[in-house]
């Protein structure tokens, strides 16, 4: 997600990502939009569910700090539009620093700012350290 918003105007970064074997195609080989799967909050709730311990630890940083904003954090949901802004994620990065060990700044905030793509980045820093 980090490369797309790298590469794509932000209106066009998609907000869910929605995993599939196959996509249902048209007799002429196109992509048959009727035939794709509605995609509701709840669908995407459950694809975005924490997979690891490390997703559920920023999860629940996140949800303290958040918690006038939003009820539950996908590991999805963009932090600043979820109710997130500098001084609150300068905030993130001191509770995962003392949480996880592990240094981060806040730039990393604006750079991955979804709990999928903080984790990521934060195990490649955790594999330097051991």
């Amino acid at each position: 997600n980090a490369h797309v918003r790298s590469e794509l105007p932000e209106y066009m970064v998609p907000s869910m990502y929605m995993a599939m074997e196959q996509l249902p195609l048209t007799p002429n080989g196109k992509v048959d939009k009727k035939a794709l799967p509605d995609v509701d909050k709840n669908a995407s709730q459950i694809l975005s569910s924490p997979r690891n311990e490390l997703e559920e630890t920023l999860q629940r940083i996140w949800s303290i700090l958040l918690t006038t904003s939003v009820k539950t954090i996908s590991i999805t949901d963009n932090f600043f539009e979820i109710g997130g802004h500098s001084l609150l994620a300068a905030r993130s990065v001191v509770d995962i620093q003392k949480t996880l060990g592990v240094k981060i700044g806040v730039r990393d905030i604006f750079i991955y700012p979804t709990i999928a793509e903080l984790s990521v980045f934060i195990e490649k820093k955790l594999q330097k350290i051991f």
